[in-house]
């Protein structure tokens, strides 16, 4: 059975299978499996943490409107004082500035830190430690959430009013106050400013990715990979905004030559990507890479660009053409039960057969449904004095009619054998239903099979007479014939030796010869003919 059908096989009543026809059976696949991307460093900026700086000249998002700004950093500084990644908006210093200015800092020991004028949040790693760490930051309005590395570290909600204005544009390493002790000390790589709250997913994924055309709500994005690492770049002075805004930056107080206050090796990033897909679609379907399509079972390498970063990529997909599914299912189930297949609905005892779509991989199916809608039987056979419920596999309880159905300890077998004369019948549940068997008279129990000693019966069957052969002759007996209902025929009592007893008046069929001597009872069968 194929994969795809135990995903459809139903487990409660008035279930339905989930299918449905699609009008247009065409797949487009761009990127649809494992990236593999190209990895290398770009370049970044390193900050003396004494006066360098780039002003941009984007103004931000304003008041409480969302956002989310991000960047790269790498720093192995032992200052402690805070370091300054981002900041904007309006630095005043008193009380009625709260809320005026939006920042991204590492603290004075080194954790990731968002600071909105009169109030902050912290992060919990310290970033020191001379790695390349991601860090992001996001507001929706209500709430601050840090991330780093992609995990976010911490959230809260600001105690204050926030009302970001726009009074200093975007500066990268250094506070609105241009406080040369605030300075970043470290390299600053991919600053990325977003008018949206980007989600978890979304920061964990594009982290570490560059893009080579910015996407939507992207409103300013700093690459710092102008110049040449470690040589004299004297001669640039602007940082671009790769987004389409082009808010661009301009480079204030770099040395611009050597290790440090320059252009050095940034984050790895990743660019251009491999993408492999596997992909096994329907005979009648068929997938389109780019401008090509392809409906043949094969191998297929297409260069595209990517979807996630406007970048070019390779997309190599393996391509399968499948055959029609076929499946079929059986279900035992109880009444009142339906199911739904498609569009067709069944609740009667059957076989039927559906052509559908599968939700699951969209191709054509047969679908076959063997269903059996129960119903309960509640008769029973007797033998000897056994009685059998007919209905197997269900639960029993056995009770006496003749005591207002009281149930019969212990006695929860489909068959039961009373040890007294009675009347019962047998409650039934099979799981859907409970039911309650006619009751059953038992008269025979107890009754001999073979003769007593003390005497014997004949001929048997018996026509017009039956012959009681007394071996002890000096003993009284009395005698009673009863029909298999138990209502007495011939009654005689204080006989004694053999006698004859005529029978001719009695319909053929089973009776019983009950003998009552010296307190001793003994039944024996008999048949008149």
């Amino acid at each position: 059975m194929p994969f795809w059908f135990h995903k459809l096989v139903p487990a409660l009543n008035n279930r339905s299978i989930p299918f449905k026809k699609l009008i247009m059976k065409k797949i487009v696949l761009l990127f649809s499996a494992a990236f593999a991307g190209l990895t290398f460093s770009q370049n970044a900026l390193n900050f003396d943490g004494i006066d360098d700086y780039v002003h941009t000249s984007y103004a931000g998002v304003s008041g409480a409107q969302s956002r989310t700004i991000e960047a790269w950093i790498n720093t192995s500084t032992s200052t402690a004082d805070a370091h300054y990644i981002t900041d904007y908006g309006y630095f005043g210093t008193s009380s009625l500035d709260n809320g005026k200015r939006f920042t991204l800092l590492l603290t004075n020991t080194h954790q990731f830190r968002v600071e909105i004028r009169g109030w902050g949040l912290n992060a919990t790693t310290a970033l020191n430690d001379g790695v390349w760490h991601h860090v992001a930051a996001t507001f929706d309005g209500t709430t601050v959430r840090l991330y780093v590395d992609g995990v976010e570290e911490a959230f809260g909600d600001p105690t204050i009013t926030v009302n970001t204005t726009l009074t200093t544009p975007l500066l990268i390493g250094s506070r609105t106050d241009l406080l040369d002790l605030k300075n970043f000390e470290g390299n600053i790589d991919e600053v990325k400013f977003w008018d949206v709250v980007r989600t978890p997913q979304e920061i964990a994924q594009f982290k570490d990715y560059e893009f080579c055309t910015a996407p939507s709500n992207l409103v300013a994005y700093y690459k710092l990979n102008e110049g040449t690492v470690g040589a004299d770049n004297s001669a640039i002075t602007t940082i671009a905004d790769a987004s389409v805004n082009s808010n661009d930056g301009t480079i204030t107080d770099f040395t611009m030559n050597g290790a440090t206050s320059n252009f050095v090796s940034g984050a790895p990033m990743l660019t251009s990507f491999t993408s492999n897909q596997t992909l096994n679609i329907c005979a009648e379907d068929s997938v389109i890479v780019g401008t090509n399509v392809y409906k043949v079972t094969g191998n297929y390498s297409d260069i595209l660009t990517s979807v996630l970063t406007g970048c070019d990529s390779t997309v190599n997909t393996d391509l399968t053409m499948k055959a029609m599914n076929t499946a079929s299912q059986t279900l035992v189930e109880c009444p009142g039960f339906s199911i739904t297949i498609g569009t067709n609905t069944y609740n009667a005892t059957g076989i039927y057969t559906d052509t559908l779509t599968s939700v699951l991989d969209g191709c054509d199916s047969i679908l076959t449904t063997d269903l059996t809608i129960t119903t309960l039987d509640n008769t029973t056979s007797v033998s000897g004095i056994t009685i059998s419920a007919t209905e197997s596999g269900a639960t029993y309880k056995w009770a006496d009619c003749d005591n207002n159905y009281a149930l019969i300890a212990g006695e929860t077998s489909q068959d039961f054998t009373p040890t007294a004369n009675g009347n019962y019948a047998v409650i039934i549940d099979n799981g859907c239903e409970i039911d309650t068997s006619d009751c059953v008279a038992i008269t025979t129990v107890g009754i001999e099979e073979t003769n007593m000693n003390s005497f014997m019966i004949f001929p048997n069957p018996a026509v017009n007479e039956l012959n009681i052969n007394m071996n002890n002759e000096n003993s009284t007996y009395t005698f009673a014939i009863k029909n298999i209902a138990g209502q007495t025929i011939i009654y005689n009592e204080n006989n004694m030796g053999d006698i004859s007893v005529n029978t001719s008046d009695l319909t053929t069929g089973l009776y019983f010869i009950e003998i009552q001597q010296e307190g001793l009872t003994t039944t024996l069968k008999f048949i008149k003919k």
